[in-house]
């Protein structure tokens, strides 16, 4: 049986991309055929060109079809082909942690392709749980990505530490600056990747640092090889080649303890620090670079990956071949990182608390809605409000004690540059806003929203709204999160039961 590949792209060089050339690297004892995005078709035509391609050339037995997800590559091939689908990263989960809106009608076809296949593998199990709601994880054969590069040449290092990747929210790139300014001023730092040329650096980072902007092929390689550590502050990670990437060139990793990174190997080559804890990601990076990483480490970490995919690949092509839904089970490294607090010593702790700015209409959202959670998650927070504190309430209980210190009073939508120096001056991590669905708040979030600093949206509720408080990253009423979702998706349910007259009735007349 062959063993077919397909590649919505060509001459790429990301995540899947890569992934594809390592894989046809390592099934060296299979016979493999691949189908190639050569002529840049969009998605639709792609998919027209795959399915043409694989019922002229292959009957139902003769071939297994990998592909990813992503493009809904297999779409229009019939369920009775032996299709694989390999999960990277899905378009909706992307642009989730890159504080965009989804995509609904692409991740529909990604989820249909998933659906149909015989068989789906990931590389992390934290992907198939940001799923959870729309795959069912216990038809799920997990492996690690393959990875092979000439790791032999060896390269003097000239830098302490090094970033590559496009530059992007989801990538963290608004991370790097507050990880660099806790760096030693003596650090020699290069960043790698798309735009990265045109990234800025704070003020306050001491350590120098060197811009290449997109370096692709192997080129890339040599100046990982020439660092002491790599950083990876992505927002969200499925399976990252980069990570694998680095690992293979026999240089350890700093990342954030998010999706799939924590599993992928041990703390010995690999570091997860707590997520939004500056300080605990610059110690890891200094710890090392000023430790070096035996070689024996990185040939074991990278022999156990390999290991698990090539055992997870083998047991799949098995399953597909006789028929015999038996699910691989791989590696998972997860609990072998913990988070000491101990581990931070010499930080100032005030960079440990996040810090919140609320911007309110009017004072009930600050008094009543806001304040009690920002006090029990003891995050640092200031309020800017066009009312005044003790205005209006909404609930029967006693507004909470705001300090007068951190409450600032005026009109926001006329003075809004106001506003804006506040907000740049006290530098959140995110910003509560009141509603922001009227027009008379457009262009003051507007001018917010340039600060490209996460915005959650608060209001009252719908379902029901007497005494319930609903938040969320996309807004309120129909540019909310919960408005994109389809009834099946809210309930949790796939088939509707059967409904009460007098309900049908309540719900016509509201």
């Amino acid at each position: 049986m062959k063993y077919l590949i397909i590649n919505p792209y060509h001459n790429a060089s990301h995540g899947i991309a890569n992934y594809i050339k390592n894989l046809q690297k390592s099934l060296s004892d299979v016979d493999i055929i691949t189908f190639e995005n050569t002529k840049n078709l969009n998605a639709t035509l792609f998919r027209e060109a795959v399915s043409n391609y694989i019922t002229r050339n292959f009957g139902y037995e003769d071939v297994i079809i990998e592909a990813p997800e992503a493009k809904a590559s297999t779409l229009l091939i019939s369920s009775k082909y032996n299709v694989h689908i390999r999960l990277h990263c899905p378009l909706a989960v992307a642009q989730k942690y890159d504080n965009q809106k989804p995509n609904q009608q692409e991740f529909s076809n990604e989820l249909r392709v998933i659906h149909k296949a015989k068989m789906v593998s990931s590389p992390s199990y934290a992907l198939v749980n940001e799923l959870s709601d729309e795959i069912n994880n216990e038809k799920v054969t997990y492996f690690k990505n393959p990875i092979n590069i000439d790791s032999e040449e060896k390269y003097q290092k000239e830098y302490d530490l090094v970033f590559m990747g496009r530059f992007q929210e989801l990538k963290g790139t608004k991370d790097i600056n507050k990880i660099l300014e806790r760096l030693p001023s003596n650090f020699k730092v290069l960043l790698i990747g798309p735009k990265s040329n045109l990234f800025k650096i704070s003020s306050n980072v001491k350590c120098s640092v060197e811009k290449k902007g997109e370096i692709t092929g192997e080129r890339r390689f040599s100046l990982i090889k020439k660092s002491k550590c790599l950083m990876m502050p992505s927002q969200f990670e499925n399976c990252s080649m980069v990570i694998l990437e680095s690992l293979a060139c026999k240089v350890p990793v700093v990342c954030w303890n998010v999706g799939g990174n924590s599993e992928i190997a041990s703390p010995a080559v690999l570091k997860c620090a707590k997520f939004g804890d500056y300080d605990d990601f610059a110690h890891k990076i200094i710890d090392f670079v000023s430790n070096e990483v035996s070689t024996f480490s990185f040939d074991e970490a990278l022999n156990i990956i390999n290991e698990d995919f090539k055992a997870g690949i083998s047991n799949l092509i098995n399953q597909i071949s006789q028929k015999k839904p038996i699910f691989y089970r791989g590696i998972n490294n997860k609990d072998t990182h913990t988070y000491k607090q101990e581990d931070i010593k010499n930080y100032s702790p005030e960079h440990k608390k996040l810090r919140i700015f609320g911007v309110a209409f009017s004072n009930e959202h600050i008094e009543e809605l806001w304040a009690p959670i920002i006090d029990s998650l003891e995050y640092d927070y200031r309020y800017v409000c066009r009312r005044p504190l003790g205005h209006h309430k909404v609930f029967n209980h006693i507004p909470f004690d705001i300090n007068r210190k951190w409450f600032c009073h005026f009109d926001w939508i006329k003075d809004t540059d106001r506003l804006i120096g506040q907000i740049r001056a006290y530098k959140p991590n995110f910003i509560l806003f009141h509603n922001g669905s009227h027009p008379i708040y457009k262009d003051a979030l507007d001018k917010i929203k340039e600060l490209k600093i996460p915005i959650i949206y608060s209001e009252l509720g719908w379902f029901p709204q007497q005494d319930h408080i609903y938040f969320d990253k996309w807004g309120t009423n129909g540019q909310s999160y919960l408005s994109s979702l389809t009834a099946e998706q809210l309930c949790k349910k796939t088939q509707f039961q059967q409904i009460p007259k007098f309900a049908l009735v309540g719900s016509m007349l509201f």
